[in-house]
Parts: C-alpha cells; structure tokens; sequence
C-alpha cells in the first residue's frame, strides 16, 4: 500500500477544504485523532499559502505527505516570499503573543485586521507538531512531522 500523497492545488479560497479532503486514503493507516490533526494543521498551513504568499493567478501549493511506521512527514509548499519561524517556546503551556504567528512581517498592533482575523495557524502547527519548520529553497516549504508513538495510541480499556 502506498502511504505518499502529492497534490498540488490553485491558490484560492477552496484549496484548504481540498487539501483536507486529500488525507481521506490516510483513514485506514492513520490514527483518528493523528489524522484529525493533520487536517487542521493542513487546513492552516494551505490557508497560510493562499492568504499570504506574495504570488500572482497562476499560484500553486503542494501537499506532500509521507507516511511512516514510526513518523508521518507533512509538507505544503508555495511560491511565496517565505518568513522567519519563531523559536519554540520553553514552557509550551503558555501560548505565544498572535502578533508571533501574524504573517511573515510578523504584524503588530491592535488595529492590525490580520491578527483581528487569525494569526494562530502556526500557533497551532507548533502546538500539535512534534517537529516542525521552514526551508527556502524555489518554493517555500513548511512541514510538520507527528511521532506515532502513546499520544496517539489507543488508550488500553
């Protein structure tokens, strides 16, 4: 069974939702609750793609996922101008300021519509990943990685 997925989508409103829907061969292989995070944070990082890569009409974004017996590797990819992550905090309990998951300006303010909007999609990366990061290279590439390891197993009854 191959467990790799490549789709590439138009950067517009609807990729998001298609994105998602891309996992759904996952269903079988993939734990239910790994598999509901992996579409939020795809859900997110496609969003990103769409909302703040500096591209033109003919935009794509990728999603390559790769799945593992002791890891799955999510990437998604686009044309845009990239930005610089944010280290990950020590006590990941408490969530970061918005204005650090803002955009790759990293948008400050109170009137900034964009944190008004969102802002917490890489919060959410961070948060849910067991890795995460950004390379630059033609495109720019976020990708997550979840360990399948207890906090993903079923809990023994």
């Amino acid at each position: 069974m191959n467990d790799d997925i490549s789709v590439t989508f138009p950067a517009e409103p609807s990729s998001p939702r298609e994105a998602r829907r891309a996992l759904d061969p996952l269903e079988k292989r993939v734990e239910g609750p790994m598999l509901d995070d992996m579409r939020l944070m795809v859900t997110e990082l496609v969003t990103n793609s769409v909302r703040h890569a500096d591209t033109g009409g003919e935009a794509r974004v990728e999603l390559n996922v790769r799945v593992a017996p002791d890891v799955v590797r999510v990437e998604v990819s686009d044309e845009g101008s990239g930005f610089r992550p944010e280290r990950r905090a020590a006590d990941r309990r408490s969530a970061p300021s918005p204005a650090a998951y803002a955009g790759p300006e990293r948008r400050g303010g109170e009137d900034d519509p964009d944190l008004r909007v969102g802002g917490w999609g890489l919060y959410l990366v961070e948060s849910l990943a067991t890795r995460w990061g950004v390379r630059r290279e033609e495109r720019v590439h976020v990708w997550f990685e979840l360990d399948r390891g207890a906090r993903y197993s079923p809990t023994p009854t």
